[in-house]
């Protein structure tokens, strides 16, 4: 006789109106900007699908970043540890198996151009269009 185990799989939960007591600061993002990036000129943005914990901070993981392979979701997770949340939005983490946060970051660089800003929006609305449901889902979704 054999025996068969079912896993039960969990699909997240996107949870909304969090309210942030805390957020992350200039020097954050500066500090956290991939190197070979700033000095390439390059700005980015990432997509993180993040837990909520008890003491308000966040687990995250990178759900997508653009462009590809400059560092920006790594940079992203370690930003987002200066995020904290109220204890009502806590709370609801707790009450919520599976909660989840899509929590986009972008990192800019002083000084673009109009143009340059322009464009970049453009690309951010595409990103942000595609990767919609991304936490959503038990794992991220590639995005082109």
């Amino acid at each position: 006789m054999t025996a068969a185990f079912a896993q039960e799989t969990q699909t997240p939960t996107l949870i909304t109106g969090i309210r942030w007591i805390e957020r992350p600061s200039a020097a954050d993002f500066e500090r956290n900007y991939p190197p070979a990036a700033m000095s390439a000129g390059i700005i980015g943005r990432a997509v993180l699908c993040c837990a909520g914990r008890n003491d308000g901070t966040v687990s995250c993981r990178v759900g997508h970043e653009w462009p590809a392979n400059h560092g920006f979701g790594v940079a992203a997770v370690e930003v987002a540890k200066s995020f904290r949340m109220d204890e009502a939005s806590a709370a609801r983490f707790e009450a919520t198996p599976g909660g989840s946060i899509r929590m986009p970051i972008t990192f800019l660089l002083g000084g673009m151009s109009d143009e340059h800003m322009a464009a970049f929006e453009a690309v951010r609305a595409r990103v942000d269009a595609q990767t919609e449901g991304l936490c959503t889902t038990a794992a991220p979704q590639p995005v082109n």
